[in-house]
């Protein structure tokens, strides 16, 4: 009788629980009750798709790269999961075995697979493809880089590369990482810059560098947090009642990380700020920007400072709020599937540790978009939309250059606009569509989604109430005598009174601009508007509210000349004008200038 095959025991014992059985400060009881559980447990790994890979590896490993670049070359974003498994294994195997033609066929197909999985959503995946080559295959692959961009790899440049790249393979984990965004980094650092790269570089961190701006950056990030932890407990409970049919939780209530992935990500947007190094590149994702150059003057040395810490602050600011959601999402998946798994006791707790600190890539990739999206760093159809045309310009300076002067920012304003609609009844409707038909309902978004609009309409309603008590303002009044009374009154627009003062609710997305729809539903009823006239007129303006803020202006501007050329064409012409002098200065500017100025043109915006 032939044996059966038995596959890899992929078994393991928990770190976690032997720690805890030997641990001096743990209860006895609870040791005992460790010992006396299964603590073994079994990785989720994609087991049946690396067999296959290795099968096909083992048939030839040129005969299977061929073949699977030849895959990779379908639409972006298309190809399957044992098709991504494939790749890497290939481009494992063309890196062990060396030569040029196998390291330049393996960065190809790196190139190709990143491209993918980045289009797919899978930035974790892509962003990790880097680290399964080999020395010899991250030297190939840095070199061509530099080639392409007409830069010539003297021997100083290479031992300089082949030096950070013996460093990365001595290392694991977190450091690994770093030395690999170090390694990218110092590799970007050698590519010249165009002149409108750099004018447009300078220009967007003066439009950043407005102490509003940065402090509203901070405000916000607390807001969404605040948001999402409130929405948090329904969406539970929305899951929990979905899973009485399909059999499976992906959603729990847990407050688990959020202080510590707060401290964790105060402590690397310091080391950022201190080295330089983004291990997440948050600022190039969130303000559609790119690594640029300029030069070894000492002009050319004080721009790039200026620049550098422009986005390394903004960066550094974001980073609590993002590993705080990352972390606490990861907790929440992981309660989740140990539920799933029927864990109790020591044995969940094991099992939810070992879980959160090597997560399947699929859930680690849903943690990491929802860490995005809590700093306004995903990706929205109108960002899709505006990345398409920047890669359609982006082998012409000038065209390059003009598409971001006219949208200079568009992930950003377009994330905030969406997170608005979220919270209000438009995200029900928007999530109940996006979950209809085969194959399409993801019950951990459809819970989260659902729950967020609720939460939201609550907090609408809190804005409606606190205008009919006179405790909110809207916008600035455009009657002369309204504006008397605000000022000896001491308003503000878009406020709210606390403790007998105002107080500015502006920068506060999403919390504060749902808020404000809330205020905006009260006057439009006050001036007998329907109730759906009102809540409409009010969701439009709360989103225009947002595209008015500072360095999101240019958004709001383009969509208002391209609505009434004739009207706001001039407006528009002065506003960009204005923008190239850095908002702090101009912050500054107006709070010591004694005169209120006024710009009849291009020339005079700049000067006020």
């Amino acid at each position: 009788v032939a044996k059966p095959i038995v596959g890899p025991d992929l078994t393991r014992q928990s770190k976690f629980a032997k720690g805890v059985t030997k641990s001096s400060e743990v209860s006895p009881e609870l040791q005992s009750s460790v010992k006396q559980t299964d603590t073994s447990y079994t990785p989720v790994t994609n087991v049946d798709q690396v067999a296959a890979s290795n099968k096909l590896i083992k048939g030839g490993y040129k005969k299977a790269a061929t073949q699977v670049n030849e895959r990779l070359d379908a639409k972006l974003g298309t190809i399957d999961d044992q098709t991504v498994s494939d790749a890497i294994a290939a481009i494992k195997a063309l890196d062990y075995k060396g030569g040029d033609a196998n390291l330049a066929l393996a960065t190809d197909m790196t190139d190709k697979l990143s491209a993918h999985l980045t289009k797919s959503g899978q930035t974790v995946q892509a962003a990790s493809i880097l680290n399964n080559r080999t020395p010899e295959g991250m030297l190939y692959g840095a070199r061509k880089v530099l080639k392409k961009a007409g830069v010539e790899v003297t021997p100083d440049i290479q031992r300089a590369i082949k030096d950070q790249i013996d460093k990365i393979s001595k290392l694991t984990g977190e450091e690994r990482d770093y030395a690999i965004a170090e390694l990218k980094q110092g590799v970007g650092s050698l590519i010249p810059s165009s002149f409108g790269d750099k004018a447009v570089a300078l220009w967007k961190a003066g439009l950043l560098t407005g102490i509003k701006t940065q402090t509203g950056n901070t405000l916000s990030g607390l807001s969404t947090l605040s948001m999402k932890v409130s929405s948090n407990p329904l969406a539970a409970a929305i899951d929990s009642g979905i899973s009485l049919v399909t059999g499976e939780r992906t959603k729990t209530f847990t407050l688990k990380d959020i202080i510590s992935g707060g401290v964790e990500g105060a402590k690397k947007g310091y080391r950022s700020l201190k080295t330089g190094v983004d291990e997440r590149d948050l600022a190039k994702l969130k303000y559609d920007t790119k690594q640029v150059n300029f030069g070894p003057t000492a002009a050319g040395r004080a721009a790039q400072k200026y620049v550098d810490t422009v986005f390394g602050l903004m960066s550094a600011a974001d980073k609590p709020n993002y590993y705080a959601n990352l972390r606490n999402n990861l907790q929440d998946i992981a309660k989740a599937e140990a539920i799933n798994a029927g864990k109790k006791g020591a044995a969940r707790r094991i099992f939810i540790s070992d879980f959160v600190k090597n997560p399947p890539m699929k859930h680690l990739e849903v943690a990491t978009a929802a860490a995005e999206k809590a700093v306004f760093a995903n990706d929205t159809l109108l960002s899709k939309g505006a990345a398409g045309v920047r890669n359609a310009v982006k082998d012409s300076d000038v065209a390059s250059s003009a598409v971001d002067v006219v949208m200079p920012f568009t992930r950003v304003p377009s994330a905030v606009v969406t997170r608005l609609f979220d919270y209000t009844p438009v995200g029900a409707v928007k999530t109940v569509i996006q979950n209809i038909g085969k194959g399409k309902f993801n019950q951990r978004a459809f819970s989260g989604g659902i729950s967020e609009s609720i939460t939201g309409t609550g907090v609408m309603a809190i804005g409606f109430a606190l205008a009919s008590n006179g405790l909110m303002t809207g916008e600035y009044p455009t009657d002369a005598k309204e504006r008397e009374l605000w000022k000896l009154e001491g308003k503000q627009p878009n406020s709210i009174k606390v403790g007998g003062k105002w107080q500015s609710i502006n920068y506060t997305s999403p919390a504060g601009q749902v808020l404000a729809v809330g205020k905006q539903i009260y006057d439009s009823k006050q001036s007998g508007a329907s109730d759906a006239q009102a809540a409409g007129s009010a969701i439009a303006g709360g989103a225009q509210t947002v595209l008015g803020q500072s360095f999101l202006q240019g958004a709001q501007g383009i969509l208002d000349t391209v609505a009434d050329p004739e009207r706001n064409l001039e407006k528009y012409v002065k506003q960009q004008a204005g923008s190239v002098v850095p908002t702090i200065v101009g912050d500054v500017a107006k709070a010591t200038d004694p005169l209120q100025r006024q710009s009849s043109n291009a020339l005079e915006a700049v000067q006020a």
